[in-house]
């Protein structure tokens, strides 16, 4: 039987990652905390980001990315502890 997921966003705590120049944001499936990350030519090309601060483009565009990473998520695109997506994700 296959195990039912879903991933949900209950507090937001984003943060920028430098070496990666992304920002990770967690999520929740069931008991299991999910950590997520965008990169920062996810948001250039899809949320217009480019030279703009990464948080505040986050913060501005949450709901879109927590949806694109809840479908990406929802359709197998995970690994042990870490989801992560990029422009050619979208």
């Amino acid at each position: 039987m296959d195990e039912e997921h879903d991933l949900t966003f209950p507090e937001p705590e984003e943060q920028e990652v430098f070496e990666g120049d992304s920002v990770k944001f967690w999520g929740q499936d069931g008991q299991t905390r999910i950590r997520c990350e965008i990169n920062r030519e996810a948001w250039d090309d899809r949320f217009d980001g480019d030279g703009k601060d990464k948080l505040e483009t986050f913060s501005a565009n949450r709901r879109a990315i927590e949806e694109i990473a809840r479908r990406q998520y929802l359709a197998g695109w995970r690994e042990t502890d870490l989801f992560s997506f990029g422009s050619e994700d979208l």
